[in-house]
């Protein structure tokens, strides 16, 4: 009871209450009697997310790229937190100090498998680091936009060959039938690629190959008469 500058005597089963209650006590007063320590720790706290919403995530399996971030940056705020809680005396503090753990090697393997700015669904890929520190992924059309900045014109011949480049890669793989999920219609801002198909079908038939170009079900016949 010295810790609480009080002069008072429990007897049973408030001892105990009272004996915390001092404890806050003289927690709240370091903070009111060092405001300059106190706005630095409020500071670094500031830098700590919700940490229980992130830990209910975890429990439920329902965490995202950004949640990860999330954690990492709070972790990374614990050794700030523990600095700023040194300068006080009160028990409290020093137990709660002690009591934290800043778990460098999670923060770490975060920093090193996260990319800085993931984006909120894993199905838009680009969250995962490759070795080289290159944000990986596969892309998907949540990523159009960012990419169609940078995507070069692709003309009616560009669009044939990779096409022509796509097929023979599927056909190596055992692959002989596949189904274009755009064709007849734009998406993800890429034109539709049904010229393409006609033209491989046109090839087709120069090269007698196929006998007359069929109505609609284009993947299906050119890989047909590729087998």
């Amino acid at each position: 009871m010295l810790d609480s500058r009080a002069d008072i005597l429990v007897y049973g089963m408030g001892e105990r209450q009272i004996v915390e209650i001092a404890r806050r006590l003289d927690a709240v007063e370091q903070f009111v009697r060092r405001p300059l320590e106190a706005n630095a720790l409020r500071e670094s706290l500031s830098g700590v997310y919700d940490v229980e919403r992130l830990l209910s995530r975890i429990a439920y399996d329902a965490l995202n790229a950004r949640d990860c971030l999330a954690l990492k940056a709070s972790l990374q705020m614990v050794p700030l937190l523990k600095r700023d809680a040194a300068a006080y005396g009160a028990v409290l503090i020093r137990e709660a100090s002690d009591a934290l753990d800043p778990m460098e090697d999670v923060a770490s393997l975060l920093s090193r498998a996260i990319a800085d700015d993931p984006p909120l669904s894993v199905r838009d890929g680009g969250i995962i680091r490759a070795a080289d520190g290159v944000p990986a992924g596969t892309f998907h059309e949540g990523a159009a936009d960012v990419f169609s900045e940078v995507r070069p014109e692709i003309s009616e011949d560009l669009r044939y060959r990779g096409l022509l480049r796509a097929q023979d890669a599927l056909l190596a793989l055992g692959v002989t039938g596949w189904q274009d999920a755009v064709v007849g219609a734009e998406a993800v801002g890429i034109a539709d690629p049904m010229a393409a198909y006609e033209r491989a079908i046109k090839a087709l038939v120069d090269q007698k190959i196929i006998s007359k170009a069929p109505e609609g079900a284009y993947t299906t016949v050119i890989t047909d008469a590729l087998k």
